[in-house]
């Protein structure tokens, strides 16, 4: 049995729901269903369900997702859903409610840093290195409150010419599907540097991290699956 969860409620509707049906080869799809339904169609292998949510959130049913396969479904205009696209909503605003995002014009550069000078080499090299087609890695910043570490990002956004995507690691965290969620932004990102690259662009930005080591020591087993899945994206 397939079980789809879906924000974009074009989805919904009977188109999206015939495709769904021939693309899958189900005889029946419900919608929003209730556990009875469930229950009442947990041997059938040619029916799905569909909801914003994943099965666990079926009352007490917490081990229910077991007996699905679960499958994810993008939204039709990328970040936006279908609807938000009718209502002009823009990319920043639903990347900041939907992804956790905050996406920051930096007014500052290099200039605006006293001293720092290996992290000033560093950008400097970095700058050149990606002209002969470096791919940029992430980078740790250490240190005790107060030293800046926050402020560079920002003026190294700035040097770079680039917007700064402030990742809310929090929002993230209070998801149903963190680990989902976190792979949504970066194939977000990765989809959008396709996309320029097919049209002959670049686009590039600078994503911060704020706070990693919350996830670091005591951390709930979520946080450190989380911090494992931050490593590896890094």
């Amino acid at each position: 049995m397939y079980w789809f969860i879906a924000e974009d409620r074009y989805y919904y509707s009977n188109e999206g729901l015939e495709r769904l049906k021939s693309q899958f080869k189900l005889q029946k799809i419900y919608v929003l269903p209730t556990i009875d339904e469930v229950k009442g169609n947990i041997a059938e292998n040619e029916v799905g369900f569909i909801a914003p949510y994943s099965p666990s959130s079926i009352g007490d049913n917490s081990n229910l997702k077991a007996l699905f396969v679960t499958k994810y479904l993008p939204n039709k205009y990328g970040v936006l859903t279908s609807h938000e696209k009718i209502a002009c909503v823009s990319d920043a605003q639903a990347m900041e409610e939907r992804l956790g995002l905050s996406v920051i014009d930096s007014g500052y550069s290099l200039a605006n840093i006293a001293g720092a000078q290996l992290l000033k080499n560093f950008t400097n090299n970095l700058i050149k290195a990606e002209k002969n087609g470096y791919r940029a890695k992430a980078i740790l910043l250490a240190g005790i409150p107060g030293t800046g570490k926050t402020f560079f990002v920002k003026c190294f956004a700035g040097e770079l010419k680039r917007k700064l995507v402030q990742l809310n690691l929090s929002l993230i965290m209070e998801s149903n599907e963190p680990i989902y969620k976190l792979n949504t932004v970066f194939e977000y990102f990765d989809k959008r540097a396709k996309d320029a690259k097919a049209q002959g662009l670049t686009e590039s930005y600078v994503i911060l991290i704020d706070e990693i080591e919350k996830m670091i020591g005591n951390g709930s087993p979520g946080e450190k699956r989380m911090l494992g899945r931050l490593l590896t994206v890094m």
